[in-house]
Order: structure tokens, then sequence, then C-alpha cells
């Protein structure tokens, strides 16, 4: 397969062993996100247990509510399969809104429980998220995917796959946030 101009999908190859682009970029920006979180609430004198906690609960709530929507709304391919259900490799698919949704409902949730200011924590979760926004729409750019429409103007990128230049929404999004 020939690689398009712009992207680099894999970041390294040692034998069997790999590193994709696209994973590195998730850590980058799940480590970001979480440090920008723990660090805005050591700033207002939270307790770093519970920043820590909320955090991981958050995006663990998070990513299985996300994992569960697409099951749902594709159950037609998955069926009654529970192999299916945790393959995210064979089988990939979440709906990232709905996944951040219930996550910020669990910070809500967990805000209250503490006895937060959950406005003040609504500003650290928006600021931990953008944060990491950046790196995971760099790393979808690198990966090839989330491509937006085609275009004729001269900031077309030809993708893996695809024969006409599209817009690089994702390094739109990279620019937005950052």
């Amino acid at each position: 397969m020939v690689q398009s101009i712009g992207m680099f999908p894999t970041l390294f190859a040692l034998g069997p062993l790999t590193l994709q682009t696209a994973t590195l970029c998730t850590f980058l920006a799940v480590v970001s996100a979480l440090y920008v979180f723990w660090r805005k609430g050591r700033e207002e004198h939270y307790e770093e247990r519970q920043l820590f906690d909320t955090f991981f609960l958050s995006g663990l709530v998070g990513l299985l509510v996300a994992r569960i929507s697409f099951i749902l709304l594709h159950a037609a391919d998955f069926g009654f399969s529970l192999s299916k259900w945790l393959d995210l490799g064979l089988y990939p698919g979440m709906i990232g809104k709905v996944g951040l949704l219930a996550a910020t409902l669990v910070l809500l949730r967990q805000a209250k429980h503490y006895k937060w200011d959950v406005f003040e924590v609504l500003d650290f979760w928006i600021l931990s998220l953008t944060t990491g926004f950046v790196f995971l729409f760099l790393g979808f750019f690198f990966d090839g995917t989330g491509m937006g429409v085609p275009t004729s103007l001269p900031v077309g990128i030809v993708f893996p796959s695809v024969v006409e230049p599209h817009h690089p929404v994702q390094l739109y999004a990279t620019l937005f946030f950052i």
C-alpha cells in the first residue's frame, strides 16, 4: 500500500513489535489531560487522590459507555458474542461523543460527592480535554482517519485508500484546540 503525503501511521517497527503513531498520540493525550486536570486541581487545593480517582473513573466509564453504545448501535454485526464485544482489534469502534458525555456526568457526580465547586471542576475538565484533544486529533491525522470532504483547494491532502484530496479536518481540529 502506498502511503499518502502526510500520513505516518507506524512510528517504528522492530520485528513483530510495532508502535502506531495514533497509539502514541492517544497515550500523550491521556497523560497530558491527566496532568492538566491534576495541576489545576492542585492549584485550587483539592486532594490529589480524589483528583486522580475522579479522572480515572470518569475515563473508564466514558470508554465503557462509548464501546457499549457502539455495540448497541451495530447489534447486527456483534450479536451476542462476548469475544466480538471485547476484541477492539478485529471489531473496533466507539462513539466518542456518548462516552464523553458519560465521563462528564461521572465527573459531575464525583464533584458533588466530594463537595467540590462543580463549575470550577468543569473548568479543569474542559482545559484537560482541550489539551488531550490536541494530541488525539494529531494522531488521527497521522493515522489517516477522520478526513473531511473532498476538496479542490490547495489545502487538500490525499489520504490512504482515497484518490482525491480531502480537507485535513484533523489538523483543523488540532489548531482549534491549540
